[in-house]
């Protein structure tokens, strides 16, 4: 006969759902922590970039202000067409006039971020893309600004390729983790399972005799045995046995009905009737009546005495 089957969710799937949930949740933290690295040190090595490339043009460019050819800073600029990520360029003069400009898309350039006192470079973020700006110094003047924007779909591609990998590292470590798990809930289990069979075949046979044996890896189920086995020791003592508490509570019914005879002689007869007609057996019955007659005989005791 099999057993029930409960409501509700194994110890096995338990164990095994945990260790995915903190395998997932651990491994997840550590993608976005280095997801995080990687676009931080990526905006970084950006920033350098434009600013190497906002120097050379700077460079390339002081005679173009120093003269006043907006031509040869133009052909300047043009050199940027070799840099795809670079949206639009400009030099402007120190009064904010446009000197020379370059434009992939054919865009109005945006406002030229204010270099703060004392630096010669600033930089400011947008939700697509950076705008750079780089100070013309020559011979301690300054002679213009170069400014540069550029678009950052190139984190974005390097964001989605990260994307990719930590859901196939997810998918993978997933998987490791279920089979490495499956082991482990199986010698979890496997003492539990071991218990409720013991329970089941005392339950069946009646056989208080069986014990379980005791697991000594797990503490916690440890204890549990243990605390079985001496729950079956204790119900097959004498005391717990269905026949002597059977027993004792006939024993302590007519004791009780002896002690209520004993002050009533005129219903003597009728008391040691009762207690034959309880009486399991002609010689008891005969005991009954000799135990009965000699407490009416007797008088019953008043207190303090």
């Amino acid at each position: 006969m099999s057993a029930p089957r409960t409501p509700g969710f194994s110890v096995s799937g338990r164990l095994t759902r945990m260790n995915l949930l903190v395998s997932g949740a651990a491994l997840l933290l550590a993608c976005f922590a280095f997801l995080s690295y990687d676009v931080y040190n990526f905006r970084d090595i950006l920033i350098r970039n434009l600013a190497a490339q906002a120097q050379i043009i700077g460079a390339n460019s002081v005679s173009a202000l120093t003269f006043n050819d907006p031509q040869a800073a133009k052909a300047t600029l043009s050199a940027l067409k070799d840099s795809p990520s670079i949206l639009s360029a400009g030099i402007f003069t120190p009064d904010g006039h446009i000197f020379a400009e370059y434009s992939r898309t054919h865009e109005m350039t945006l406002k030229v971020p204010t270099i703060p006192s004392g630096a010669t470079e600033a930089h400011v973020f947008y939700p697509s893309e950076v705008v750079f700006v780089h100070a013309i110094n020559f011979q301690g003047q300054t002679l213009g600004v170069v400014y540069l924007r550029s678009d950052l779909r190139e984190i974005q591609k390097r964001f989605l390729r990260y994307l990719w990998i930590a859901a196939v590292v997810l998918v993978l470590s997933m998987l490791a983790a279920l089979l490495v798990s499956a082991g482990f809930r199986r010698s979890v289990a496997a003492p539990i399972i071991s218990l409720a069979e013991t329970a089941r075949s005392i339950s069946q046979s009646e056989n208080y005799g069986l014990r379980v044996d005791i697991n000594q890896r797990f503490s916690e189920i440890a204890t549990l045995d243990a605390a079985f086995n001496e729950m079956l020791t204790q119900n097959t003592a004498p005391r717990y046995r269905p026949a002597y508490r059977a027993a004792a509570a006939g024993a302590a019914r007519r004791r009780t009905h002896a002690t209520t005879c004993r002050g009533k002689s005129r219903a003597g007869k009728f008391c040691v009737f009762g207690l034959a007609r309880s009486a399991k057996s002609p010689r008891h019955s005969e005991q009954l009546h000799l135990f009965v007659a000699e407490a009416v005989r007797k008088p019953a005791r008043r207190p303090g005495q």
